[in-house]
């Protein structure tokens, strides 16, 4: 069958140009425009302003200026700021901050400190308590041990003029009993003074022992730690005097093994201190914990010598020769 040549061509398009049909007027896969996955302005992940993971200036772990870790200026997790101070004065070992606690709370927690310092003997806890050093709560350490000293101390005394008074006679035990009052106030006053002079002569010398040792540790950490069972164990003593003595001759000599019982023991407690607070071995740690010991034992013999050459020199002159 002839087509016409009147009627537009047939197939599979009617342009004459083009036999296979017209181009679509649309791009199967979307405009240009539009496409099948959102308009070319904006893209399925965000604006160019607004990116996936949040805007340029904020990064996904947080604004540039913001520490993951905490702020710089402050520590967290309990510690103090830099300008609180630290536990050690050189740079070797992981350093400690300090974070004393305010003065009432350290001044409530002293008794649970002292009970556990002095039942348990380690470094570790002595290494535990460094944080808290401060002076405030040491002054008043070492105001506690003053004033224990000399109201214990004056109790013990008139104690011993109440039992000893009578022995002296009627004549006599007026007179004794005023002079050892006075004796004994005058001691106990002199107490309050003489224990904080004592106490910084004797951590004084370790601190210079341990430096001399390379010690790590300040004067104010070591003499916060040493008194953590200084006080406690000195107390206890005054108390064991003031207890045993009143039994005659026996109490005196319990006493006096107790009171070097304690010593001993404090001594022990000195050894781990030093090692908390300075960071020296055992063998160093025990050198700077008998220094003083073995200063006042050389001293006393000393003494003892140069009393007894001198009471040897009177005797000698006064002896007759013939």
């Amino acid at each position: 069958m002839s087509q016409d040549p009147n009627q537009p061509p047939t197939g599979y398009g009617s342009d004459p140009q083009n036999p296979y049909g017209a181009p679509p007027p649309q791009n199967p896969y979307g405009t240009p425009q539009q496409g099948t996955y959102g308009p070319a302005q904006q893209s399925s992940y965000g604006t160019p302003q607004q990116g996936p993971y949040g805007p340029p200036p904020q990064g996904p772990y947080g604004a540039p200026q913001q520490n993951p870790y905490g702020p710089g200026p402050q520590m967290q997790a309990g510690y103090a700021a830099p300008a609180a101070g630290f536990a050690f004065n050189t740079p070797a070992g992981p350093q400690v901050p300090l974070q004393p606690l305010p003065l009432g709370d350290a001044v409530q927690q002293l008794p649970n400190q002292y009970i556990n310092v002095v039942t348990h003997p380690a470094e570790q806890t002595f290494a535990a308590e460094l944080p808290k050093s401060n002076w405030d709560i040491t002054w008043i350490q070492l105001l506690i041990w003053a004033v224990a000293a000399a109201v214990i101390g004056l109790i013990t005394s008139l104690f011993a003029t109440a039992f000893t008074a009578p022995l002296m006679g009627n004549s006599m035990s007026g007179l004794y009993s005023s002079i050892l009052v006075s004796t004994s106030v005058g001691s106990a006053l002199l107490r309050i003074i003489f224990v904080p002079i004592g106490f910084f002569i004797l951590a004084g010398i370790q601190y210079l022992v341990a430096k001399a040792f390379k010690g790590q540790g300040t004067f104010l950490t070591q003499a916060y730690t040493m008194l953590l069972y200084e006080v406690p164990i000195n107390i206890l003593r005054y108390l064991i005097a003031l207890v045993f003595g009143l039994i005659p001759v026996v109490g005196f000599g319990i006493a006096g093994l107790l009171s070097l019982a304690l010593w001993v023991y404090s001594v022990v407690l000195n050894v781990y201190q030093i090692r908390a607070s300075h960071r020296l071995s055992t063998g160093q740690s025990v050198v700077v914990a008998l220094t003083v010991p073995v200063l006042v034992l050389v001293l006393s013999l000393i003494c003892g010598l140069l009393f007894a050459a001198v009471i040897f020199q009177m005797i000698r002159s006064t002896t007759p020769s013939y």
